[in-house]
């Protein structure tokens, strides 16, 4: 999309005399650069996470081997620490906030994880897969220029898992009401995770 906003203006100033063609292509040159550079860092993104996930799914004690503990660990240290957004899909800003909001509160977080390591990758648990992708993106993306990631996934996940509700995600939606249907989603899917929610908070509240 910025590409193609960049294409316009500049043939809109060429049209109206503002700039001379050789400016244009020159501009047109840094366009095409940057955008086969984000495509090709997305695509090895996109492989590098297709790698790990294969290798989580051979390793049914997600949480004992030292290398997940480990990778673990940095998912969690990399997505608190991130400043990449997620890509407005229209009318989908209630959704990008109540993602943000989750993944940014280190309880939940670490809560999601570890009791998604203790079923990793069931093919029924569609809404905790594409989150897990989201923060796998969100970690190897930390070192990168990237602004933001594509949550469409997440989106049709939710769609898919609450398809009972007749939710339509193109439509105004209350943050909240959101917030508890991933939640509701989350615990549904990964029986460990309301326990292991539960007891992070009390242990807070009593430290």
């Amino acid at each position: 999309m910025f590409c193609i906003i960049i294409y316009i203006i500049t043939n809109t100033l060429i049209t109206f005399g503002c700039i001379n063609k050789n400016k244009t292509e020159k501009i047109n040159e840094q366009v095409y650069i940057f955008k086969n550079k984000s495509k090709t860092l997305k695509n090895s993104v996109e492989k590098k996470m297709n790698k790990i996930i294969d290798y989580i799914k051979l390793n049914t004690q997600g949480n004992k081997n030292p290398e997940l503990k480990e990778l673990k660990s940095k998912i969690i240290e990399s997505v608190l620490n991130s400043n990449i957004g997620f890509k407005n899909l229209g009318n989908t800003c209630y959704i990008n906030s109540a993602v943000q909001f989750l993944i940014s509160n280190k309880i939940f977080l670490e809560s999601f994880i570890y009791s998604y390591f203790l079923d990793i990758f069931n093919e029924k648990n569609i809404v905790s897969n594409s989150l897990f992708k989201i923060l796998l993106r969100k970690h190897l993306l930390k070192n990168s220029n990237e602004k933001w990631i594509n949550i469409v996934e997440f989106k049709d996940a939710i769609v898919e898992a609450n398809e009972s509700m007749n939710y339509k995600w193109n439509e105004q939606e209350d943050v909240y009401f959101f917030i508890e249907m991933i939640l509701n989603n989350i615990k549904n899917e990964l029986p460990k995770f309301k326990e292991i929610y539960t007891t992070n908070i009390y242990e807070i509240e009593i430290n």
